[in-house]
């Protein structure tokens, strides 16, 4: 029984993680977009939040990049991933995020985003352009069917985010 209300609890987390993270679009009734978060971490996020949002889902290690950033990898225990990777630049923002997911968990392309706004879409492929909180990215996903095995956030703003 304990363990049905935890998997319940997990379920009710991704609901909140995914269903949460949708940039709805300026009309009611639309439908939503795309996501703009991986576990609730956006494109733009200080690495101390990210850290924050992530510390109690597993454990991480990374390294300095050339270009004063950082590059981080948590493997995760109890989510719909099984890991997660970013980057990001010299002031600490995350300039991208890709989540790696939990096999048997995939997720179908349309619980991404509207898929009519899709571009290059087939069926191991969608990406949408995405314009969320005065910011530019991609959401790309990737996997066969039209299920992503692989989810990521990547920020098109040039220079980088500030």
């Amino acid at each position: 029984m304990k363990r049905l209300a935890f998997k319940t609890l997990l379920a009710a987390m991704f609901v909140a993680a995914f269903g949460l993270a949708y940039h709805v679009a300026a009309g009611q009734g639309e439908k939503p977009k795309a996501v703009d978060s991986i576990l609730g971490v956006r494109v733009g996020a200080k690495i101390e939040e990210v850290h924050e949002k992530l510390k109690d889902l597993g454990t991480w290690g990374g390294r300095a990049t050339q270009d004063g950033g950082r590059k981080e990898a948590w493997t995760l225990k109890e989510t719909e991933f099984t890991s997660v990777a970013y980057k990001t630049n010299a002031a600490g923002r995350v300039v991208w995020i890709t989540g790696f997911v939990r096999p048997g968990k995939e997720i179908p392309f349309d619980k991404l985003g509207d898929l009519a706004r899709a571009r290059g879409k087939d069926k191991t492929e969608a990406v949408w352009d995405v314009e969320a909180q005065g910011a530019s990215y991609k959401l790309v996903a990737k996997g066969p069917d039209g299920k992503a095995r692989v989810v990521t956030l990547i920020s098109l703003e040039a220079p980088p985010i500030k």
